[in-house]
C-alpha cells in the first residue's frame, strides 16, 4: 500500500540525500512516499525566497516508476505553489537521459539551464 509521507523530513531527506550523492540536507521540508512501508520517492524543499519567490526542490526516486502517482505528484506540486505561494521551483537533477527528459516535459516543467560540468567540477 502507498503513503504519503507528511511528518518525516528528516528520514526523507536522508532518503533523498543518499539517493542524490549530498551529505545532508539542512533546513528543509520534505515530502515521501511510502510503498508498503519502504520509501520509494522523496522530495525536498529548500532555499525558500517568500510568497511570490520561488524555492529549490530535489527529487529521488527508487528507480521505479511506481512512485509517480497522481497524488504523490499533486502533494510535491501544491506545497510550493498553493500552500507557500512560490511563483517559480527550480528542481536539480543529474544529467538528462531521455527518461528524464519524457517525464519532465509531460509533468509541464521544461529545462531553463544546464550546468554541462557540474557534476565533475572540483571544490575550490
Amino acid at each position: 500500500m502507498k503513503r504519503i509521507v507528511w511528518n518525516e523530513p528528516e528520514r526523507v531527506a536522508r532518503f533523498v540525500a543518499a539517493l542524490t550523492g549530498e551529505d545532508e540536507y539542512r533546513a528543509s521540508v520534505a515530502i515521501g512516499l511510502e510503498c508498503d512501508g519502504e520509501l520509494v520517492a522523496g522530495v525536498v524543499y529548500q532555499l525558500y525566497t517568500g510568497p511570490g519567490g520561488s524555492l529549490l526542490m530535489h527529487v529521488a526516486s527508487d528507480g521505479t516508476r511506481r512512485w509517480m502517482t497522481r497524488a504523490y505528484l499533486s502533494a510535491c506540486f501544491r506545497y510550493p505553489f498553493v500552500q507557500m505561494r512560490c511563483r517559480r521551483v527550480t528542481g536539480s537533477c543529474a544529467p538528462i537521459t531521455s527518461r528524464r527528459n519524457a517525464s519532465t516535459n509531460t509533468s509541464g516543467s521544461n529545462a531553463k539551464g544546464c550546468c554541462v560540468r557540474a557534476a565533475l567540477m572540483e571544490p575550490t
